[in-house]
């Protein structure tokens, strides 16, 4: 590991009396993926932690499409996308949890199809989506398969480097079913599994510089 190690100290307090021999139990909190568990307390849940990916509008975005709703008359400007802007809409709803199967929440969507909607891109926010996730994929220095034989080799054995094996596995399998899961979308039309009956927004602009997502 480069440069200094940091230490960190965490203060406990518990909201009861705590008697002498009593078992403590703590939280790790609620939505967490496994990679998390690694990178924030050091180990990996052998089970399925329920992993999840985090798809969130850039900064870059949000910035924009603040500038845009000021520009813009109140009628003119997606609701959705003012109640995302302003926060009194879903909490989540601009970022989006992807689990194993590879959906995208409906609400997360309406707010990247209507941020098309008033944005310079042509894309759909399918096309979009994909073409960020793609890009991230595109990152990793290792495919998913290149890591999955690397695990197998290491079949059995719990050190860290298969761990880390392990987590990223995990976590790149999440990308996939995301990836399958939009390349069905613009196939069919819907989620693999079940209908999607909202259209897909062309966004009205003919510029192609604005990426929604980091």
């Amino acid at each position: 590991m480069n440069g200094p190690r940091v230490a960190y100290r965490y203060d406990f307090r518990a909201p009861a009396k705590v008697n002498e021999g009593d078992e403590i139990f703590i939280s790790y909190g609620d939505y967490k993926a496994t990679y998390q568990y690694l990178i924030s307390y050091g180990f990996a849940p052998e089970v399925d932690a329920g992993d999840f990916i985090v798809l969130t509008l850039a900064e870059s975005t949000t910035a924009t499409l603040r500038m845009i709703q000021a520009e813009d008359s109140a009628t003119g400007f997606p609701t959705v996308l003012r109640k995302a802007l302003e926060g009194s809409g879903t909490p989540s709803s601009l970022s989006g949890l992807v689990g194993s199967d590879g959906r995208v929440p409906d609400v997360f969507m309406r707010v990247l199809e209507a941020a098309c909607s008033v944005s310079a891109s042509t894309d759909t926010a399918v096309g979009a989506l994909t073409a960020a996730v793609t890009a991230a994929v595109d990152r990793f220095p290792t495919t998913l398969s290149e890591d999955e034989r690397a695990l197998a080799d290491k079949a059995g054995m719990y050190d860290e480097e298969s761990v880390a094996l392990d987590v990223r596995v995990r976590f790149k399998r999440t990308f996939r079913a995301l990836q399958d899961a939009l390349a069905h979308l613009v196939q069919h039309g819907e989620w693999s599994g079940e209908r999607h009956n909202r259209s897909l927004v062309l966004c009205r602009s003919s510029h192609q510089s604005w990426h929604p997502l980091a």
